[in-house]
């Protein structure tokens, strides 16, 4: 048998890897779960869906949709859980060392944000599976092509220019406000996932991934100091008399807790953005001549 063009074993081999990956998880998910897992599950997905987003079409209309569409549904319902699952773990040990708002603030973590049902969260083995075979089916399509030069520039075309709009979707979010940091996040989650799989065939990629890294982190603990601050905020508006004057020591902390995460998402955002500007990522050239 030929071997594979570049950008086409590239993304044979990565959709392998993918299927390996959700196997891994759902015999975790069948053993009962552990505290990573949700993490884990929603990184996957996201990692799958914007594979199949860059590389959709390949093949024709609705090539990668399924892929696409059932990663970002799975992913999509357990969104709530993991906003839940860091924000109860954030506001638990905010004021673990104050003898009287600790154990206030670990009550109201459990109230805002409650755990699911057993302790764990509903991943269900058969959804990692079901996944996993359209990954299979789409794989082995590809495999099956004959015309694999033809094959190879259209995967370089389709990548090169979503991989160029990801990154315009990026900088047109950047730097961040108040409103729009969790957007900037999930953009700069889109532009790094579809570098991780073209980098070997995009310029600029050495220099932008670590940013996009460090960029997500600082912006995810905004958007998590956000969710918390507003929860907190929200509780107490609507608490009266006794309660509301408990909640009330609570918010000054985290909201200043919120402005400097929101301040650091900012200034790492101005950064990553002057940088965009001055190493864009842009494809390195044809892999195949033709």
């Amino acid at each position: 048998m030929r071997s594979f063009p570049p950008l086409l074993g590239a993304l044979v081999g990565t959709l392998a890897d993918q299927r390996a990956r959700l196997g891994a998880l759902a015999r975790r998910a069948s053993a009962g779960g552990d505290e990573e897992l949700l993490h884990d599950v929603r990184v996957a997905l996201r990692r799958t869906a914007t594979v199949a987003r860059v590389t959709r079409r390949v093949l024709g209309p609705w090539d990668g949709d399924a892929v696409r569409e059932r990663a970002g549904t799975m992913r999509r319902s357990l969104s709530p859980l993991r906003t839940a699952e860091v924000c109860r773990a954030f506001l638990s040990e905010r004021f673990a060392e104050d003898p009287v708002l600790g154990p206030r603030a670990r009550r109201l973590a459990l109230l805002l944000f409650p755990p699911p049902g057993g302790g764990r969260p509903p991943i269900r083995a058969s959804d990692l599976h079901a996944l996993a075979r359209l990954l299979r089916d789409r794989q082995a399509a590809l495999v099956a092509v004959p015309a694999r030069d033809e094959l190879e520039r259209e995967i370089e075309k389709r990548v090169g220019r979503r991989v160029e709009s990801l990154e315009k979707e990026l900088r047109a979010v950047l730097p961040p406000t108040r409103e729009t940091v969790h957007a900037a996040r999930i953009a700069a989650k889109g532009l790094r996932y579809a570098l991780e799989f073209a980098g070997p065939f995009v310029s600029a990629e050495e220099t932008v991934l670590p940013a996009l890294r460090t960029y997500q982190d600082v912006a995810g603990t905004a958007h998590d100091r956000l969710e918390v601050a507003a929860a907190v905020r929200s509780r107490h508006d609507r608490a009266r008399g006794g309660a509301r004057a408990r909640l009330a020591p609570l918010l000054p902390p985290l909201e200043e807790d919120l402005r400097l995460a929101l301040e650091e998402a900012i200034r790492k955002g101005e950064e990553l953005r002057g940088l965009l500007k001055t190493a864009r990522p842009r494809w390195r050239g044809p892999a195949v001549p033709g």
